[in-house]
């Protein structure tokens, strides 16, 4: 049993799962900066089922991909082609299907809490964010364009805009305006991982971005929520919505350009090349929503 938690565990990839949290942060900091009142049990309640929901994605993501036995062909990287933990325990694979839906469920009871807490008209949000997650693997990776925004309008969009209507009682435009930058940058993580893996993906039926476009085309619709991204905080300050200070975001301009460059560049048989940059990506994406979150926090 121990050995079996232990794939469930490695098969949640735990040391992803900070985004979530990162993601709500920024929603709990612009309420901190609009002046309102933070309930602090309301704010775990929005980790939590953040994280849960991020678990499951994963966990239901791990079995999908040993069913078909896309993880025994991807070039497996630190960032993309999935744990491996059950290309080396494959008896747990119910385990890892079981654990995904009981992430399922414990996110439904969370999520449940808050609506009966807050509005019950919140249970829109969590129902399409509860679609993406069940959907994501089986049919959303078959449609490039769904593909493609769906981790931003989960981690972006619904994150920050759900937890900030959690926290108010209310839908606000600034959650709405704070939550692009981050929708961006959560679509460009995704999108620059699934480059390693775009042709072992074709060959069990997926049909994302970079399968349909093309390397070249993929590092263009990169670079171009790259720079969305920075052109919107700029906006957004000159707008009086965020202060200064969120010029600091701003700094990771040249490195999205630098990463799309080199994804422009990408051949599979120079693998390697990428890592430096798929790990830049995962910096950006983890410290430019923090930073964001940092700034309205001391504003």
């Amino acid at each position: 049993m121990t050995s079996n938690l232990n794939v469930v565990f490695k098969a949640a990839r735990p040391k992803f799962l900070i985004l979530a949290p990162i993601c709500v942060f920024v929603a709990i900091a612009g309420v901190h900066y609009k002046g309102l009142e933070i309930d602090m049990a309301l704010a775990v309640s929005c980790v939590l089922v953040a994280l849960l929901a991020h678990m499951s994605v994963n966990l239901l993501n791990e079995h999908h991909d040993a069913l078909s036995g896309l993880d025994d062909i991807t070039q497996r990287t630190p960032f993309s082609g999935g744990s491996g933990a059950l290309q080396s325990a494959p008896n747990a694979l119910m385990w890892v299907r079981n654990a995904g839906w009981a992430t399922v469920l414990l996110t439904c009871l969370v999520g449940l809490y808050i609506v009966l807490k807050v509005q019950l008209w919140l249970s829109i949000l969590g129902f399409v964010g509860l679609a993406i997650v069940v959907l994501y693997t089986p049919f959303l990776n078959k449609s490039p364009w769904l593909c493609l925004v769906s981790p931003g309008l989960a981690f972006g969009f619904l994150m920050i805009n759900g937890t900030y209507i959690a926290l108010t009682g209310s839908f606000d435009t600034f959650a709405l305006l704070i939550s692009v930058s981050v929708f961006c940058l959560v679509n460009n993580l995704l999108l620059l991982n699934q480059f390693p893996d775009a042709h072992a993906d074709k060959s069990v039926g997926r049909n994302h971005f970079v399968i349909a476009k093309g390397y070249k085309k993929a590092s263009l619709a990169y670079l171009g929520f790259a720079v969305l991204c920075y052109l919107w905080v700029m906006l957004l300050i000159v707008k009086d919505v965020l202060p200064i200070w969120a010029l600091a975001v701003c700094l990771g301009l040249p490195l999205s350009i630098l990463i799309s460059f080199r994804a422009s560049q990408f051949e599979l048989a120079r693998l390697h090349g990428l890592l430096p940059f798929m790990a830049m990506n995962v910096a950006i994406t983890l410290l430019l929503p923090s930073t964001l979150a940092l700034v309205m926090f001391v504003s």
